[in-house]
């Protein structure tokens, strides 16, 4: 269970997990709220990485990720990505394309082919909490904040997900680099596609988390919160 950085898998497979830059208060400490404690991303190239494996490379072609965030601008930036340092893979960004609060998914495959979906300007906002999601069912997208349906669109039947690379929260390594601004916690990532009523119910709560048809149980798991049972609620 996380209590402060560095952030650790608690899951059975206890997967590494790589820190880049300073997740932590100006005192040097877990940043602690009412809610616990939560990693703080800067414009440093902050992020957490979990190296490619075969456990953590979803063979379903369906996917869920989830995350709460609290941006402080509601610009071009990633949630979350499998990224090989040169090519992008499944991704979850905020503020694409116009930089105005836009929730961004794409699904990229195998084959190096985007099939991405976007919310309409406006639906996150900078400065509070709120749980944001992506979902992939094997041919629809659906995009969720705060547990409600923002967009989606039947993609096809696309080739396999590119889930086979490093997973980073908070970071684009390749292209320049671009990295989030703000806060990010209890993320969850599965190779289930979970329903609207599942993302409803973890809108007031979650992990980190992968699985995989490769492995029976859950494969990677990262608890961001020294609350136990505990979970968010938004504020403003």
């Amino acid at each position: 269970v996380f209590a402060a950085p560095p952030f650790t898998d608690s899951g059975p497979h206890a997967n590494p997990l790589v820190t880049t830059g300073v997740l932590q208060d100006s005192a040097g400490g877990a940043v602690e709220t009412e809610f616990g404690t939560f990693g703080d991303w800067d414009a440093a190239g902050d992020n957490v990485r979990a190296n490619a494996s075969s456990a953590l490379n979803s063979t379903t072609n369906t996917l869920t990720v989830e995350a709460w965030i609290r941006p402080t601008a509601v610009g071009q930036q990633p949630i979350f990505e499998w990224n090989n340092n040169t090519l992008a893979g499944v991704h979850l960004w905020l503020g694409f394309p116009s930089n105005n609060g836009e929730l961004f998914a794409n699904y990229v495959d195998t084959n190096g082919a985007s099939h991405s979906l976007t919310s309409s300007p406006g639906i996150v906002v900078a400065n509070v909490w709120q749980h944001v999601a992506m979902t992939f069912t094997g041919t629809k997208g659906n995009l969720f904040r705060n547990g409600v349906l923002v967009a989606s669109s039947t993609l096809g039947d696309i080739a396999p997900l590119q889930t086979g690379f490093n997973a980073f929260i908070g970071r684009r390594p390749s292209g320049g680099g671009a990295t989030f601004v703000g806060d990010i916690d209890e993320v969850r990532v599965s190779s289930r596609a979970l329903s609207s009523i599942a993302i409803a119910n973890d809108y007031h709560g979650g992990i980190v988390e992968f699985s995989s048809t490769a492995v029976t149980g859950k494969l990677f798991r990262i608890e961001l919160s020294t609350n136990t049972g505990g979970h968010y609620t938004p504020t403003s």
